[in-house]
Order: structure tokens, then C-alpha cells, then sequence
């Protein structure tokens, strides 16, 4: 379990926790880990991500702590997400399988922009390019897939079917 508290103008603290049970006298017990993270002035605005239809989603707070990214970083993967919704919204009006693919391409290298600006090596396998607008592949045998390098392709999909370049 994890407990946060984000609030405007004063400290965030992250305290994660271990719980453990002792069974012989029917009691839980809660130990704090070794590892607390403090964060000064830092508000719920700091990890948010305001798309332009008004759309808010939030950075992961703990692994922005666990990697010690910068304000430099955070402003960078917050405009990433904005121009990766955009080519999302771009892929959703276009109309044949060229623009599309050139499209999902883009969307490819900000994902691997992203992984670069949180500290992670880039790898394609982390990608899920099947959740890209008018994908037509297999999302359950993706998911399962997820993280192992296989990909599974629909050979109908606009994007990665035929003459797709993999």
C-alpha cells in the first residue's frame, strides 16, 4: 500500500508502506521502509498533463521520485504527451493507410523520446503500438505479449498490415 498527500504549496511526502500480518495474535502491523521521499512546493499541477480538448491526466509521482527527474524533464514529458495526443487526433481523421503508417512512425519515436526523458532504456518492446487509432491488431494477444518483444500483427490493419515496415 502507498500512501501520498498532494496538496498546492506545501510538502509532498511519500511514505511507502509494507504490510505485515501477525497471524497469532489476529493483528496487522504497518512498518514504514527504509525509503522516504520528500518533494517541497510542489503541487498536483506538477505531474499534471492538461490536454487541449481539456483532457487531464497525471505523471506517475513515485517514478518521477524514483528516477530524481529534473522540472527540465517533467515540462519535456508533459509536452510530449500533449504532441503525442495530437498525433493521435491526426490519426483519427486521416483517411488512408500512408499517412497513417508515416503517423504511427512519429508516435514511435516520441515513445522512445519518452522512455529517454524518464531514464529508461529505449525498447520497442514497451511500446503498445496496437492502442494507436484505427490499429486493427490483436489488443488481448498484445497485451498478453506486452514487454516480451513478440508483436502480433493484424495483416487487415492500416497501420502495421501489409507494406507496413517493420
Amino acid at each position: 500500500m502507498v500512501l501520498f498527500c498532494v496538496t498546492k504549496g506545501s510538502p509532498v511526502v511519500f511514505l511507502p508502506l509494507v504490510t505485515l500480518s501477525n497471524h497469532e495474535r489476529g493483528v496487522m502491523e504497518y512498518t514504514l521502509t527504509p525509503h522516504l521521499i520528500l518533494f517541497y512546493n510542489m503541487s498536483k499541477e506538477t505531474f499534471q498533463v492538461t490536454f487541449p480538448d481539456g483532457t487531464v491526466t497525471f505523471l506517475n509521482p513515485l517514478l518521477v521520485a524514483k528516477k530524481g527527474l529534473t522540472n527540465v524533464n517533467l515540462d519535456l514529458l508533459k509536452h510530449s504527451h500533449i504532441y503525442k495526443w495530437q498525433l493521435f487526433k491526426e490519426m483519427e481523421e486521416a483517411d488512408n493507410p500512408h499517412d497513417l503508417q508515416v503517423i504511427a512512425k512519429k508516435v514511435e519515436e516520441v515513445e522512445f523520446y519518452q522512455q529517454e526523458l524518464w531514464g529508461f532504456a529505449k525498447n520497442a518492446s514497451m511500446h503498445k503500438f496496437w492502442l494507436v487509432p484505427q490499429c486493427e491488431c490483436p489488443a488481448d494477444d498484445n497485451n498478453e505479449a506486452y514487454g516480451s518483444g513478440h508483436r502480433i500483427y493484424a495483416e487487415h490493419c492500416p497501420i502495421h498490415g501489409e507494406g507496413w515496415v517493420k
